[in-house]
């Protein structure tokens, strides 16, 4: 049986193919092909000699292509039903500075609401913070807007009343009343997605879903058709922003659950490559072509946030995996701004146009031209030699935009052009580490992603990290994420209450209420007893923290009594010191949330073990080229390719070593060495 893992990422599409009989993998990387990002999937399958028919019973799928066309706004207009007076909370948002002494700031240009204000109606209804009804839903009022709703042509609405996380039955009649008018609009109400306090997360919430829910379903409606037609018999799961899967036939109803999705399973992947290696404390490090994304695993444990920031001031309230993303990717677009300082940044050239040295079109300079200036990638081009790549184009963008305004030599230009981008990338690594609590020192990082591992030395380097992991094959490292998730389902309930004065009935009612709303989807699974796993959490924070700033404490399973609570509690101090640098057990703490975890647990992905040869690299060296290393400048560099390094195999910097989805730079006083699974292990040379 095949286990397949299909990732759509902004510059290029990746499937990993793993035959679970025999351990062999194979994979193929094509270019994204917008708008019809299914003809991408299909050439990557073809290229990696898929055979459907061979296909196990699943095939994991995830993408970022449904949060490009939010960003870039490429979205229907939506409808948006909230309460009276509460009509411009979108672009009112929570006035979030980005610096709070410039009187001059205003927020980002291009952040703008996602429904515009002619499309946001309002009704009369009222329910309180408990759920008690103030104000009943205005019927006629309500009528009236369906009916306006259905005669602008609206494909899709967004219901978001105010505190219906505490009783949605105004959001639930408003839904029905739009449905009887027009059958055929698509509905979403914020507390099917969400049921907790704090308004903001929960309107994007439900606008963000309602501006995706018709895409998402053509193209998974598209895809699943096309694998059927070649002899796929089996079921399509799509990867969730939690690091878990779920039936495309869920995804299709909650794409909000899919956001980011693409970008959390390279994190699952790194959790996974970590176990096998008895490496707990991991930093994941995604460099691909549009993005980079980074995050710290602690003892095998993704983290998750209730809340995460898809844009300035808008959050998204949903359980995702815990990460930092910036627009530094190898398509990543360097220029100077008004005041002649290069950026790198946060605009990329995707795969249409592409880097100018891709001659697509690109008259932009970008990362991956430095790179090529620079010696580090082959100018034979990529894939293999299958994507040509053009030196001399690479040389007219950055000299034209960036060497001779600044009146630097070409090789300066791109040499400043990797120093910046690393600087935000090493950023990054230091938000998700050193800014929370985690000394990087005391962690591995796994790079990946088609240019990840070209830059993990110097960011690794300056984190000083214990080591580099770059697995085979990491330019498709995040679809093999997909091939080894479990499937998850999370239930989010707001209870506040203090620890210690909390109402044990009510607590216990409400967690086996979303225990049973976990079981019942792990019965659409068709979970098994053994494949079962349901684990329960406390959201808990300090009297008068805000909600943001709250932990979650896993607590076991059974009766929840005191001596449960008083164990959450004391947990709680340890994580909270460790996180923000401090704690205080005499202070009363309250309980927040409640979130419960529906888990039905799949075989691992079992990578073959190899046993370690001589350390000679000799026989995968393939010749020799001038490579530029900071601060030395030009080198003599031994090239080599990878599927040719055997097991024990070392390999001395300056090096190269080339394989069909990436190109690992090794500078000076830095070795390789390939593990027994085909890992490269890059330390300096002091640390072996």
């Amino acid at each position: 049986m095949l286990r397949i893992g299909v990732d759509i990422g902004g510059t290029f599409t990746d499937v990993f193919l793993y035959d679970e009989e025999s351990g062999k993998i194979r994979v193929g990387k094509t270019p994204t092909t917008p708008p019809r990002f299914v003809d991408g999937v299909i050439s990557a399958l073809v290229k990696a000699e898929a055979d459907l028919s061979k296909a196990g019973r699943y095939i994991g799928h995830g993408s970022t292509i449904f949060d490009n066309a939010v960003i870039e706004r490429k979205i229907p207009r939506v409808a948006l039903v909230t309460t009276k007076g509460f009509r411009d909370l979108l672009e009112v948002g929570r006035w979030w500075r980005g610096e709070l002494y410039d009187l001059q700031w205003d927020k980002p240009a291009q952040v703008r609401p996602l429904v515009r204000r002619s499309d946001i109606f309002v009704v009369d209804e009222r329910v309180a913070f408990d759920g008690k009804v103030i104000s009943p839903l205005n019927e006629p009022q309500a009528r009236s807007v369906a009916k306006e709703i259905k005669s602008r042509g609206y494909e899709s609405v967004a219901i978001f009343f105010v505190n219906s996380y505490a009783n949605p039955e105004h959001e639930l009649k408003m839904a029905s009343l739009i449905s009887q008018e027009n059958p055929s609009v698509l509905t979403t109400t914020s507390t099917s997605l969400v049921q907790t306090i704090r308004e903001l997360p929960r309107l994007y919430t439900a606008v963000f879903n309602a501006c995706v829910i018709s895409a998402v379903r053509t193209y998974l409606t598209t895809l699943t058709e096309e694998l059927k037609k070649r002899g796929f018999r089996g079921e399509l799961l799509v990867f969730q922003s939690n690091g878990g899967t779920m039936r495309a036939a869920l995804a299709a109803t909650k794409p909000v659950l899919i956001a980011v999705s693409g970008v959390a399973a390279g994190v699952v992947a790194a959790r996974e490559l970590g176990a096998i290696l008895g490496i707990g404390n991991t930093i994941s490090f995604d460099m691909g072509g549009t993005t980079v994304k980074a995050c710290l695993i602690s003892n095998g444990q993704l983290p998750v946030t209730s809340e995460y920031q898809f844009e300035w001031d808008m959050p998204i309230g949903v359980p995702m995996v815990d990460m930092v993303e910036l627009g530094a990717g190898g398509g990543s677009i360097a220029r100077l701004d008004e005041g002649k300082m290069l950026r790198v940044g946060p605009r990329s050239a995707g795969s249409a146009p592409g880097p100018a040295c891709y001659q697509r079109g690109g008259v932009e300079p970008t990362v991956t031209d430095a790179n090529l200036i620079l010696g580090r990638l082959n100018p034979s081009g990529l894939l293999g030699g299958e994507l040509k790549l053009n030196v001399e184009s690479a040389r007219a963008a950055v000299a034209k935009k960036i060497a001779q305004p600044l009146d630097l030599n070409l090789e300066d230009a791109a040499l400043g052009i990797i120093r910046i981008a690393n600087t935000n990338m090493t950023q990054a690594c230091r938000t998700v580490s050193v800014a929370r609590g985690f000394d990087p020192r005391d962690f591995y990082m796994v790079a990946f992603g088609g240019a990840g591992p070209m830059h993990c030395v110097d960011i690794a380097g300056d984190l000083q990290v214990k080591g580099i992991i770059v697995p085979p094959d990491p330019g498709v490292f995040s679809a093999l994420g997909m091939c080894t998730a479990d499937f998850y389902h999370d239930f989010v309930q707001t209870f506040v209450a203090d620890a210690t004065k909390v109402d044990l009935e009510k607590l216990n009612e409400a967690v086996s209420k979303l225990e049973s709303l976990a079981s019942e989807e792990l019965d659409r699974d068709e979970a098994q007893p053994r494949e079962r796993r349901i684990t329960r959490f406390l959201k808990m924070k300090y009297l008068g923290e805000p909600v943001a700033k709250g932990l979650e404490i896993e607590i076991g399973s059974g009766r929840i009594d005191r001596g449960k609570i008083s164990t959450a509690r004391r947990e709680f101090d340890k994580v909270h010191s460790g996180r923000y640098g401090f704690s205080v057990p005499d202070e009363p703490v309250l309980l927040v949330e409640l979130r419960v975890r529906g888990v039905k647990k799949i075989a691992r992905v079992r990578f073959r073990s190899w046993r370690e040869k001589s350390p000679s690299s000799a026989e995968a060296r393939t010749g020799e080229r001038r490579v530029y290393f900071d601060p030395k400048g030009y080198l003599d560099a031994r090239v080599y390719a990878r599927e040719k390094l055997n097991p024990g195999n070392v390999v001395t910097g300056p090096a190269i070593i080339e394989e069909l989805t990436s190109t690992c730079v090794i500078p000076p006083k830095f070795t390789a060495k390939v593990d027994r699974f085909r890992n490269l292990v890059i330390k300096t040379r002091q640390r072996r």
